[in-house]
């Protein structure tokens, strides 16, 4: 990574999760890296992490920024509906790049580990755009080069308006509905989609020349049994292989899920239930709130759905 400057993108409205806290840890011990996060969220607790970088924003602000970059109409009403326009915020937000080599982008329900071992030196010399993702463009990770070419390779899709002006989701910052098909191992151009995506863009050689790399970095399960354990940036598995991305999205959803509310700034372990300290109360009684804060939250959001059909 020496010499190249890397900047990740990170606009996030709303709440922040539970869990940014541990998030925005392994993004300080990243140092090499500047993480840009466009927030309406209250940063100060953060502001001694001097890789973050917090810019206020909001999400009508975002959509005014986004409409005049892309000269169509953005109207966005769902911050998920933000994962959409992460293959664009080379060209959305081009007034903040001009100092740096390469741009990307990352979920926040995401640990780091040291991502200087896998962004070698020689790997942002040879390729234009990195996935973390072996088959299709990662929205959880990715990376591109900084260049004209590479920020507007987006428009490119034939559907790339349609992706603006629809409300909902559609994947395109990954593989459209075909994405299910990857999984199974699966090339994406033996089905049709219903958009044509940015992994659809990439891979097709009459459409893209950019250089693109699609690894193997960013890991989704463990083991039943196992724990992931990150200390002083260093992310490790139980047999002590270092990992580098674990993108926990299947079990933040469990109501059996722990996030501590305070932070060890040097360790912690994960499991498939979730953040834990290396104590006995953070296995006992930090677990049990956590499952009571879980069970009530999730169940009153329920009963509203329901009040509100």
């Amino acid at each position: 990574m020496s010499g190249f400057r890397i900047v990740i993108l990170l606009p996030y409205f709303g709440k922040f999760p539970s869990y940014i806290h541990f998030f925005f840890r392994t993004c300080a011990y990243n140092k090499d890296i500047t993480f840009l996060v466009f927030t309406d969220n209250d940063s100060s607790e953060y502001k001694n992490i001097t890789n973050i970088k917090f810019i206020p924003a909001t999400l009508a602000e975002f959509n005014a920024l986004a409409s005049t970059k892309l000269g169509a109409e953005v109207n966005i009403t769902n911050a998920y509906k933000l994962c959409d326009f992460k293959p664009m915020y080379g060209l959305i937000f081009e007034d903040y790049l001009k100092e740096y080599d390469f741009w990307g982008y990352c979920d926040t329900d995401i640990i780091l580990g040291d991502l200087k071992n896998i962004l070698t030196s020689e790997v942002l010399e040879k390729y234009d755009i990195i996935s973390s993702h072996p088959q299709y463009m990662a929205g959880p990770f990715s990376l591109y080069k900084n260049a004209r070419e590479v920020n507007t390779l987006f428009f490119k899709s034939k559907d790339w308006k349609e992706v603006v002006l629809v409300k909902n989701y559609i994947s395109f910052d990954e593989a459209g509905n075909v994405i299910s098909k990857l999984w199974e191992g699966h090339n994406i151009f033996d089905f049709e989609s219903d958009i044509e995506s940015m992994t659809h863009v990439v891979q097709n050689k009459g459409k893209s020349k950019v250089n693109a790399y699609f690894s193997n970095f960013n890991i989704e399960r463990i083991p039943q049994q196992a724990k992931l354990t990150w200390k002083e940036g260093k992310l490790t598995d139980s047999l002590g292989n270092e990992l580098y991305i674990f993108h926990f999205l299947v079990y933040k959803s469990s109501l059996l899920f722990n996030v501590p509310l305070k932070l060890n700034e040097d360790f912690f372990n994960f499991t498939k239930y979730g953040f834990f300290l290396d104590n006995v109360g953070s296995y006992t009684f930090t677990w049990i709130t956590s499952i009571i804060t879980n069970f009530t939250g999730k169940a009153l959001k329920k009963v509203k759905r329901k009040l509100t059909l």
